[in-house]
């Protein structure tokens, strides 16, 4: 019977640990993730132990390439603590040896736990170096407009399966490489987070329930989730203002120029006055902008005679928003509101009942 000691994974702080052996693995467990520094490493071993055997355990700090002997202690012990000098990525592997220190079996010893020490990155060190148009085509990512957030997220089976510890790792590559991020405290949605520069981020859930555990990214993979982190305003202005005769009748066609990564899904809505002071009456509510909007000079507010300041104010995916005043009024034809017109057809109307009497 193999007499191998067993790491288990249960962790104080739910940690990546996996054992290897001298030569590189050819595969590897996914790893576990912590903030701590120090940590219980429980095992068990199969069968009764020999009289004067232990159980030792191995870490190395540099993925297999050397192994250095940390402990050892009783089988019947259970567990080994465990501290770690700095943080990266540590693996591990246990043996049971025997009263002459030989080990029990002489199978090649293979990685079986990675853990990753890594205690919560500051803001200033999470860093985007992707834009929203190097997301995959279908793809829509959540805006923001502050570098600190809240990240919503949901997880299948939360019913079934209580989940005991939610890991969120992320990207700044577009998944090309991934980071830790962190451990959700209370493992329930929203997550706070917190990001150092404006710019597309990419992120990933690993949830835990019991013994079961999703796999940690890969380089190349896909983000779970995108967040565009947007703090800066849309750049707009009032382009052209010009008078044109349509089917409907004389119209007022305004356009404007608008700057900004993610202008497609942003919105604008068109104001105009007689004055720069106002007030300020809306020609049309925020609607997706096209960059343009079309009014008949017979719908524009009785106020606005001869001449119309105008006024564009657009509100971007994050909700940032900008508001760009013409210095100088567009000038109007003479024209015949509604109001006017159905008062000259009452005039009309009585002039040709005096006539008939």
């Amino acid at each position: 019977m193999q007499r191998w000691a067993r790491l288990i994974a249960i962790i104080a702080a739910s940690l990546a640990v996996e054992v290897a052996r001298a030569e590189a693995p050819t595969s590897l467990p996914e790893p576990l993730l912590t903030a701590e520094t120090e940590f219980a490493i429980p095992f068990t071993t199969d069968g009764p132990a020999q009289l004067g055997s232990r159980v030792q355990l191995y870490v190395s700090a540099d993925r297999g390439e050397s192994w250095h002997f940390y402990a050892d202690d009783l089988p019947g012990k259970g567990s080994f603590v465990f501290r770690a000098p700095h943080s990266g990525e540590f693996w591990f592997l246990v043996r049971l040896v025997n009263a002459q220190g030989r080990a029990v079996d002489d199978e090649p010893l293979t990685p079986a736990m990675r853990v990753i020490v890594a205690p919560k990155p500051s803001a200033t060190a999470i860093v985007s170096k992707t834009s929203c148009a190097q997301m995959p085509l279908g793809v829509r990512s959540r805006a923001v407009n502050s570098r600190s957030f809240e990240l919503d997220y949901g997880l299948a089976g939360e019913e079934e399966r209580p989940v005991t510890r939610v890991t969120l790792w992320w990207t700044a590559d577009a998944g090309q490489t991934w980071q830790a991020y962190g451990i959700d405290d209370d493992q329930r949605s929203p997550m706070r987070l917190a990001v150092g520069n404006d710019g597309l981020f990419g992120f990933w859930l690993v949830s835990e329930r019991g013994t079961s555990r999703d796999r940690a990214p890969r380089s190349g993979d896909t983000p779970q989730i995108w967040v565009n982190v947007d703090t800066q305003p849309p750049q707009v202005a009032i382009a052209t203002a010009e008078l044109r005769n349509s089917a409907q009748g004389e119209e007022l066609v305004v356009r404007w120029d608008w700057t900004d990564e993610q202008w497609a899904e942003g919105s604008a809505a068109v104001w105009c006055a007689a004055s720069p002071a106002g007030p300020w009456t809306k020609l049309t509510d925020h609607q997706p902008h096209k960059g343009g909007h079309a009014c008949r000079i017979g719908q524009l507010p009785t106020s606005v005679d001869s001449a119309a300041y105008l006024r564009l104010t657009a509100t971007d995916a994050a909700g940032n928003q900008t508001t760009f005043t013409t210095s100088e009024p567009v000038m109007l034809p003479a024209r015949t509101n509604d109001a006017t017109r159905a008062a000259a057809s009452t005039a009309r109307t009585a002039r040709w009942y005096q006539m008939l009497r």
